[in-house]
């Protein structure tokens, strides 16, 4: 009994470790991206995604503190700091919205690759959760028939 309890506690020790390590290799793959223009290309890069956000969230702020700092200064700086403002707000709002839905996309194609082709570390680990899945429950339900034994008399 005690024998089938730490195995099942060790089971599910390694299911999570598991998850973790297959959540990891999933974000690492889903975060590698390669541009160019033409000819000139670079290589694929790992840029994680808020990295990008990082970027361009200091841009939004910058723009922002320079639309409140013209108007402040003038009249004629004014007619500049206020579209400054305007269109860094908008740029916040538009740039969340498509990131989001574009990483999100990204991380949905890359596990559904993982689940329904063959990939080498990622896809290990997706079997062998999915096998200690299969022994959690097969533990259980032995546990659970020892446990449930129907009384006799």
């Amino acid at each position: 009994m005690s024998d089938s309890s730490s195995e099942l506690k060790q089971l599910h020790k390694d299911l999570c470790d598991t998850d973790k390590a297959l959540e990891e290799g999933l974000r690492k793959e889903a975060s590698t991206w390669s541009w160019g223009i033409g000819r000139l290309k670079t290589g694929p890069r790992t840029i994680y995604p808020t990295t990008v956000a990082t970027i361009f969230a200091i841009l939004i702020v910058l723009a922002l503190i320079s639309g409140i700092l013209l108007i402040s200064l003038g009249v004629q700086s004014g007619n500049l700091g206020g579209p400054l403002i305007v269109g860094a707000l908008f740029s916040a709002g538009a740039f969340v919205s498509q990131f989001w839905a574009v990483g999100y996309q990204r991380y949905q194609e890359i596990r559904n690759f993982v689940f329904e082709n063959e990939w080498n570390d990622v896809k290990e680990l997706a079997q062998k959760k999915a096998m200690l899945l299969k022994e959690i429950e097969k533990l259980q339900g032995s546990a659970d028939k020892l446990h449930h034994k129907p009384k006799e008399g």
